[in-house]
């Protein structure tokens, strides 16, 4: 896992609005809706951001205090976080998040790396079986022969008790010892080198496919139990960027690893096919195609005009400031969070609270609705990145919202007296 520096995001929204009825004194507002990454469900002393998704989900799983569930107000409060983005070249869409969440707690399968990065997940699966069941692994078809030759290399890797007692050591020698002992660099060179077969595939493959063939049930369940991307199996995806106290980040450093990989992966296969060596196809996390077109696209909010209008194609642009990575960062990261704000945060229809914000506005209440988020130039004088935050700008509108309502009753008077003298 590549060490990646993540930052807080910090979020401006900049919008129109007037400070008389007669609409007379229009005026443009800034608000630092985030501040230092912080997203708030609930806070009626400061400024909240109300979304109708998270609020559904917290209405229907409250938290609970002891043996009693708590109100939604104060499960709101329980769930603030801070919202953290690297600063990166490489692009979120919703897709490949569905991607890595789904292949990563649905996986049928299970590789040789799973087992030598993460022993310990697959530790019961793997004590559990023995050799036993493959008496034909140490055959000569796999193997090299025993003897004085290659003595002293079995019983490096296996211990003396393969040579000694060969049949109780088959019967009780487990997949767990094997892998435990292969992960180590020296002794998977000395099997590899001086114990395998020669000409024959990787020996473990045959432990590999053993597993997956006759433990499906077991894997199934060790994958969706332990995969750090597990809470996120549902598409619910608030704290897959907001980090709540004391949570952990490793699966947004996973994810990022996979997209850093992806695309180098895409940008291999497009050299491959522009040579005519057409190679296995390779899921589009991230591409270079799609990579050059949000450049282009969101580039604009931080070139001049005039740069802009001259290199007027993703590829042109792409050129343009290819040798610029900050730059490269910048726009990326700017989208990123764009994506994130629009599609998980600050959904539409969300409803924004300040206790100060709004005050002296026409129709002046601590209440505004979401009705759009839109990317904006960024001011050149405000750093975008420093070492600790993202800090950004964009337009917003508003709907005023009433807090209040007006009832009107319609009255139908009859003269009772009148009626009843007919």
């Amino acid at each position: 896992m590549n060490n990646i520096d993540f930052r807080e995001i910090d979020i401006t929204f900049r919008y129109e609005t007037y400070l008389s009825s007669d609409k007379d004194e229009k005026i443009f507002k800034d608000y630092n809706i985030i501040k230092n990454g912080l997203f708030n469900h609930y806070n009626l002393n400061g400024d909240d951001i109300r979304n109708i998704n998270f609020y559904n989900y917290y209405d229907k799983h409250p938290d609970k205090e002891g043996t009693t569930y708590m109100d939604l107000s104060s499960t709101l409060i329980n769930h603030n976080g801070n919202i953290k983005l690297p600063f990166t070249s490489n692009y979120i869409t919703l897709d490949n998040i569905n991607y890595v969440v789904t292949n990563e707690t649905e996986k049928k399968k299970i590789t040789l790396d799973d087992i030598l990065k993460e022993p310990d997940k697959y530790q019961d699966l793997l004590k559990n079986k023995t050799f036993k069941e493959i008496p034909e692994f140490f055959s000569s078809t796999y193997l090299k022969k025993y003897n004085e030759n290659t003595k002293d290399h079995f019983d490096k890797f296996f211990g003396r008790k393969y040579g000694e007692h060969k049949e109780e050591f088959i019967r009780t020698y487990s997949y767990q010892e094997f892998f435990e002992t292969y992960k180590n660099d020296d002794k998977r060179e000395l099997f590899n080198l001086y114990i395998k077969a020669d000409g024959k595939l990787p020996i473990e493959n045959k432990l590999i496919n053993n597993i997956n063939e006759n433990c499906k049930l077991e894997i199934d369940e060790i994958v969706s139990t332990n995969s750090i991307f597990s809470k996120f199996k549902d598409n619910n995806y608030e704290n897959f960027f907001k980090i709540e106290k004391d949570a952990s980040d490793n699966h947004l450093k996973t994810y990022f690893d996979k997209l850093k990989e992806n695309f180098e992966e895409n940008l291999k296969k497009d050299s491959e096919d522009a040579r005519g060596d057409y190679s296995s196809r390779i899921i589009k996390l991230n591409t270079p195609k799609e990579f050059k077109e949000i450049l282009y696209k969101y580039g604009k909010y931080f070139v001049n005009e005039n740069d802009y209008k001259t290199n007027n194609s993703p590829e042109k642009f792409y050129n343009f400031i290819r040798s610029d990575k900050t730059l490269i960062n910048k726009i990326i990261s700017y989208y990123n969070i764009y994506i994130i704000l629009s599609e998980i945060y600050i959904v539409r229809d969300s409803i924004i609270y300040s206790f100060k914000e709004f005050e002296k506005e026409l129709n002046s209440n601590k209440y505004r609705k979401i009705k759009k988020i839109i990317p904006c130039t960024q001011l050149s004088h405000i750093s975008f990145n420093d070492s600790n935050k993202l800090k950004c700008y964009f337009n917003v509108e508003f709907e005023n919202i009433n807090n209040y309502s007006v009832v009107r009753f319609n009255t139908n008077l009859i003269n009772i007296e009148k009626k009843n003298n007919r």
